[in-house]
């Protein structure tokens, strides 16, 4: 009787269960702002079948970004480096489950890109023309560029490449048309079309500059000027004589600061305490003709005075070629030092050869000099000054330079150097010592830093 007036006890209510992880969200590789969207649903299950709400998290924002909408995880890549993951899948009662991936943020392969176009060529019988590709392509991340050329008419032109070099020879008549590919380590690529005409006897044409302008094309035997690129970062001014027979394009500039460690000065006076410091603007009037001017400062570490050297620093390319160029450069300053004053000058030489796509030697000889006006005297001097070294890329942003001087030919003063440069787009440096071989055995510092636009 109870039980009929009694309704049934209800059954025990069961646990809710907890989401859990299936399987694991696979780690991944994105580049440089690309984005990356993964399904979370796969990777849990509710055993209570409750509906499962999604967020993330990442251990490093600077390098991967994360957001949840619904049951979608985006990814976004947003500087090299890498970051961890966390995944959270609730259930409507607060049980949740986690999961864990790796991203790695790599920065974004960029293509190549022409630059300007390359000059349609006539060719007489028997001619032949050298350019070089690089002028002609510009790689945005930096990257190495390989070269190759293909022709469309092997029996009108033929065509062979050295480095960045193409050469294109008439083999007989009609058109052609030559291809030039500028290819990264990543195997993206641009290119570049010339067009041939052996339609007949005449000469080479050499086209008028344009912007940008590119390297000058050489007819029948002659090899091609081919245009070395800008010194960066340049070596200060401060030492009278430049080392390297480069001078900047036209229209292009550095501005750099640095210690003197191998400055002349500092190897014919006793400096002590002085720190002797530079700072110069360099400018391309043309291609040929770099123009410099700056000022050395000298700052008595204990009292922090300072003097000053200002001074201005003309130099000019008399000739290049394909893999070498010498250049003719002068210097004239003046010294106001409280009790010295009067004008610093120097003249130089210089050649720099490329002996391979990575390795520039270079050599340079000239002379200094002062006439220094004290209460009562006057000091006069005048050196010379040799050099030869070499500068060698390990990386398109990474380079090694070492060189040997001697300042006084009869008796005078030997200095080496060892650097690294860092080759940046706009703006470099380089850090390294200066020892000089005297009865001190003094070691100095080499630093500057430049900045070129």
């Amino acid at each position: 009787m109870l039980a009929a007036l009694w309704p049934a006890a209800p059954a025990l209510a069961q646990e809710p269960r907890a989401p859990e992880a299936v399987d694991s969200v696979p780690d991944r590789t994105i580049a440089t702002g690309q984005l990356a969207s993964v399904d979370l649903a796969p990777y849990f299950a509710d055993a209570d079948d409750d509906p499962l709400t999604y967020a993330a998290t990442s251990s490093n924002a600077a390098v991967a970004a994360v957001s949840v909408s619904g049951n979608i995880l985006t990814i976004a890549g947003v500087a090299p480096g890498t970051a961890v993951v966390t995944v959270f899948a609730s259930d409507p009662g607060g049980l949740a489950a986690t999961q864990r991936t790796w991203v790695t943020v790599e920065m974004l392969n960029r293509a190549p890109e022409p630059v300007g176009t390359i000059p349609a060529q006539t060719l007489a019988p028997d001619q032949w023309v050298s350019l070089s590709a690089a002028s002609h392509f510009h790689d945005p991340d930096g990257d190495v560029l390989s070269i190759s050329a293909e022709t469309s008419n092997p029996a009108t032109a033929s065509v062979t490449v050295s480095g960045d070099v193409v050469t294109i020879t008439r083999a007989g008549t009609g058109t052609a048309t030559v291809i030039v590919v500028a290819r990264d380590p990543g195997g993206l690529s641009a290119r570049q079309s010339i067009v041939i005409d052996a339609g007949g006897a005449g000469t080479a044409r050499v086209p008028a500059p344009t912007e940008p302008r590119p390297p000058a094309i050489a007819a029948g035997r002659q090899a091609a000027p081919i245009r070395q690129p800008d010194p960066f970062p340049p070596r200060l001014l401060g030492g009278y004589v430049e080392t390297t027979g480069h001078t900047l394009a036209a229209g292009r500039g550095h501005v750099s600061a640095g210690y003197l460690g191998a400055v002349p000065a500092a190897q014919f006076f006793d400096f002590g305490d002085l720190w002797p410091l530079a700072g110069q603007a360099s400018y391309g009037v043309t291609d040929d003709l770099t123009l410099t001017a700056g000022s050395g400062v000298v700052i008595d570490a204990r009292s922090r005075d300072s003097e000053l050297f200002p001074y201005l620093a003309p130099k000019f390319r008399a000739w290049s070629n394909e893999r070498a160029s010498v250049a003719i450069g002068a210097y004239a300053g003046w010294s106001l030092l409280a009790e010295e004053t009067g004008p610093l000058y120097g003249g130089s030489v210089a050649g720099s050869a490329a002996v391979t796509g990575n390795l520039i030697l270079h050599a340079s000889g000239g002379m200094a000099g002062y006439s220094l006006t004290s209460p009562g005297e006057t000091d006069t001097d005048r050196f010379g000054v040799v050099a030869a070294g070499g500068d060698f890329r390990a990386t398109p942003k990474l380079a090694l330079a070492a060189e040997y001087r001697r300042v006084g030919i009869e008796r005078g003063t030997d200095i080496v150097t060892a650097a690294l440069r860092v080759l940046g787009r706009t703006v470099g440096g380089e850090a390294g010592l200066a020892y000089y071989f005297d009865a001190d055995a003094e070691i100095r510092p080499i630093v500057s830093v430049a900045y070129r636009f």
